[in-house]
């Protein structure tokens, strides 16, 4: 039976106008290539000429017929390029084999020769009709002569059935232009009313005649705002899934796949708890074509990680979008359990008004306990200052003086001594296996008798049962509760109890941050190598606790990373590369995205008029000039990208980190910031200040390291265990004093480049290791192994100092040695990086 609209295979024939016009050609050029060759060996190029035509033409002839039979035969005219690039090898191989068997030649060579050049031929000209097809989806005016010349009748053009087109889609051997350039304005019209699958609605962009990754968001996108997903909609073809019993999702994934294709990028909406958890029996349909899960929640624990990891999808969520909106709400329900205010809105609804309502407790000069001061518990901690709460808190690893003193806490390195000195503790930690069950019978047991409790983090960090025994016998006299060990079926006793107020894992369900969240997973911008990306990860428990510097990662087998921000949204900030080339590909691409870098790694061509881009903060800062975006506004950064700013200075994570901690010291005073180091540093004062600010960030890059390697460090090993009995309850185990362990601060280096690739000044502070992932080439790793890179204490440098010559002395160009051991490695750059990772491992273990 044939397709609707095609021709009957039966009434179809070969013309033999095209069969003689393909062994005309075959003909002309064996006639050329005769004649050449005969005149080149001698012979008589005539005869020669003739006989070799003669040869081409049969040649052509007999693979054109033969081409044209399987085409119609086994294909019915319906062949994919990849099927016709079967069909031109098997009918040339067969049609060279025969001939040369009909000259008494041998069979094989002709066959072999002649199978290669029918590849070689139709592969060249599946790709010159796919260029042809892109071609077409262009502005005449963009277009070079040679592209114009590509643009004629001489290269045919077919029109494609629905099967056809189906087909071809499925196997991904449409062009990008020519998918769009099929689809017009009167897509609906072409449309049946049942193609389209109920319940899934597509946010058709007919200005963009490109074809984009498809992006399938669970739930509604309204609240993101109009302009917004019309910007989105520029990069992705954005579909929207409608909320469905969780029973029934896996199906209707299935059913949008089969109908419209993979998904290459899913974006879980707030309104996810009906769906807990999302796992292989959900989230199969997905595999094998989704690179990215994007979730706007904070969480993580309600997805199947590992399964996750194992397909080779990213995982990220969104901490900042909520983070101060959940600190909000645990400073209301501190509130509310100090005041008692369930009781007594009960009561004024029951019309008792306050007869059976006691005093409550002011909360003004009581202390207040966080568990994780990261971001959440930062904002919670300004929140508390206000109403004269004295905030203490614990971590793993205690913060900076500087960051202590700006938010106003105290540090305990103790959970348990932390629980006993608090009157209300806040839990605004993230859910880990370490922390699961963190507050049970004995932490409730040193706590306070009639404390407060309050947890906006995750359930299963508060042992429930624990809980109840504790409120029961007054240990604990209110808990505020968010989250539950169980959602949204939760406890019936925190139902019913005049001690406990409950929300509904409301923290960051407000307009804002649900909006914040939204866009943090569709736009992000940042600037980073997916090839090889490092995650910021916010595992923020007490295990690897909140530190002022984030933790970097590699991930592991292309597998999730819980991360702190979406990697779409991990960094924006300005590579310190040595390689000028380097930084204009990276610094010309300021606003990437990068659902656009997974799904398509190549560069996009406008396929239709340019239209007028937001404005954007890195604007007017692009190139050279691209840390001026840092200086001028770092407010407008996550903490992700900058880590602190004072008037005098900025701090920010070196984009491309060549070390395991890379971090850049951005002065802001407009006078130096212009200048080349080794004119600003000739000012005294301005150099002191220099100093003293390295000297505090060195302090914490230090920190960082040993938060980072201290486990496996034998010099860190007795403090790390002082510390785990401190936090196990030991008593006997643990000392009197905690001991120094190693300094990392020797382990780290202040300086600067002799001749730096970025125009404002800037400072590095770098650990000694040169492991970083983005230390790629010869110039990076000598960049900070030889006299090109000066350290604070060599300024000033003296007028004959050869270091302000580096081109003059090559530094960069010097042999590559080790920086531990010393080994030459001459210029093989491999070799040394493979020895860097062995020296890496001896180094973080001493």
């Amino acid at each position: 039976m044939s397709r609707e609209g095609e021709p009957s295979a039966s009434r179809t024939s070969i013309p033999v106008l095209p069969v003689l016009q393909a062994g005309a050609i075959g003909g002309t050029c064996g006639l050329l290539y005769g004649g050449v060759s005969g005149v080149l060996r001698a012979h008589h190029p005539i005869i020669k000429s003739i006989s070799t035509g003669i040869y081409w033409f049969a040649f052509g002839s007999s693979f054109w017929w033969l081409r044209s039979n399987i085409l119609r035969i086994q294909f019915e005219d319906n062949a994919t390029p990849k099927e016709r690039i079967y069909s031109s090898v098997a009918s040339s191989g067969l049609s060279g084999g025969a001939i040369n068997l009909a000259m008494n030649r041998r069979f094989l060579p002709g066959l072999v020769i002649c199978s290669m050049l029918g590849f070689v031929g139709q592969y060249s000209y599946n790709k010159l009709e796919e260029r042809q097809a892109r071609l077409q989806s262009e502005p005449t005016s963009t277009k070079t002569w040679a592209e114009r010349m590509a643009d004629s009748r001489w290269i045919p053009i077919r029109n494609l059935s629905n099967e056809q087109y189906k087909t071809m889609l499925q196997e991904k051997l449409l062009s990008v232009d020519v998918e769009i350039a099929l689809i017009d304005d009167r897509l609906k019209e072409l449309k049946g009313p049942g193609d389209e699958e109920p319940g899934t609605e597509r946010l058709y962009d007919q200005n963009s005649l490109a074809r984009k990754p498809r992006v399938l968001s669970l739930g509604t996108t309204k609240h993101l705002g109009e302009d917004f997903i019309a910007e989105f909609q520029r990069e992705f073809d954005l579909w929207v899934l409608e909320i469905c019993p969780r029973g029934q999702l896996k199906s209707r994934l299935e059913d949008d796949i089969k109908e419209h294709g993979p998904v290459d990028g899913f974006i879980i909406g707030p309104n996810s708890i009906p769906y807990y958890p999302f796992d292989e029996e959900v989230l199969s349909p997905l595999v094998p074509g989704c690179k990215i899960i994007a979730s706007l929640t904070s969480g993580y624990n309600m997805f199947a990680v590992e399964w996750i990891a194992k397909q080779g999808m990213w995982l990220t969520n969104t901490l900042d979008a909520v983070a101060e909106p959940t600190a909000d709400m645990a400073m209301f329900l501190l509130l509310a359990v100090f005041r008692n205010t369930t009781n007594a809105e009960q009561s004024a609804r029951a019309g008792t008004w306050r007869n059976n309502l006691n005093p409550t407790h002011d909360p003004s000069g009581c202390t207040l306990g966080i568990v994780g001061l990261g971001t959440i518990g930062k904002y919670l901690a300004k929140k508390a200052a206000a109403f004269n709460l004295k905030v203490i808190y614990h971590n793993r690893t205690q913060l900076s003086a500087d960051i202590e003193s700006e938010y106003g806490v105290t540090y305990y390195a103790s959970l348990h001594e932390m629980l006993a000195a608090s009157d209300a503790v806040s839990i605004c930690c993230p859910l880990t296996e370490r922390t699961k069950g963190l507050i049970g019978p004995k932490e409730f047991a040193v706590m306070k008798d009639g404390a407060y409790l309050v947890n906006t983090a995750r359930g299963p960090i508060v042992d429930e049962k624990s809980l109840i025994e504790a409120l029961e016998s007054g240990k604990i006299a209110r808990a505020g509760l968010d989250v539950f060990n169980e959602e949204p079926d939760f406890n019936p006793y925190f139902k019913t109890s005049d001690k406990v107020i409950i929300q509904p894992h409301l923290a960051g369900l407000t307009d804002a941050a649900v909006r914040r969240a939204g866009r943090e997973s569709f736009e992000n911008r940042y600037s980073h190598d997916l090839t090889d990306p490092l995650l910021l990860l916010d595992t923020a428990p007490v295990d690897t606790a909140t530190s002022q510097l984030p933790l970097y990662l590699h991930p592991l087998e292309n597998a999730y990373i819980n991360t702190r921000y979406p990697f779409l949204h991990i960094i924006n900030m300005a590579e310190e590369s040595i390689n000028a080339r380097d930084e204009k590909k990276n610094s010309d691409n300021q606003k990437r995205n990068a659902f656009a870098e997974l799904m398509n790694p190549r560069q996009k061509r406008a396929a239709s008029p340019p239209t007028e881009p937001k404005p954007s903060r890195l604007k007017p800062f692009k190139n050279r000039d691209s840390l001026g975006a840092y200086i001028k506004d770092p407010e407008s950064f996550s903490a992700s990208t900058v880590i602190s700013h004072s008037p005098e200075f900025v701090v920010i994570h070196d984009l491309y980190p060549k070390s395991a901690v890379h971090l850049l010291i951005l002065p802001r005073d407009p006078q130096k910031f212009f200048q080349h180091p080794f004119v600003a540093f000739e000012d005294a004062s301005f150099l002191d200040s220099v100093r003293q600010e390295a000297a505090r960030v060195q302090k914490q890059a230090a920190s960082e390291l040993r938060r980072k390697f201290g486990k496996v460090s034998a010099l860190d090993r007795k403090r790390s265990e002082a510390l785990d009995a401190d936090d196990d309850g030991d008593a006997d185990t643990v000392p009197d004093e905690l001991p120094e362990g190693r300094d990392w601060g020797k382990e780290i280096m202040c300086g600067i480049h002799a001749n730096p690739s970025m125009n404002h000044l800037h400072i590095h502070v770098i650990s000694v290791d040169r492991c970083g992932h983005s230390l790629r080439h010869r110039k990076h790793y000598n960049s900070f192994s030889t006299p090109f890179f000066v350290e604070l204490d060599a300024f000033p440098l003296a007028e004959d100092d050869k270091r302000r010559h580096p081109d003059r002395e090559g530094y960069l160009k010097s042999d590559l040695k080790c920086w531990r051991c010393g080994r030459n490695f001459g210029n093989k750059f491999t070799q040394l990086k493979a020895h860097l990772e062995e020296e890496f491992e001896e180094w973080k273990r001493i």
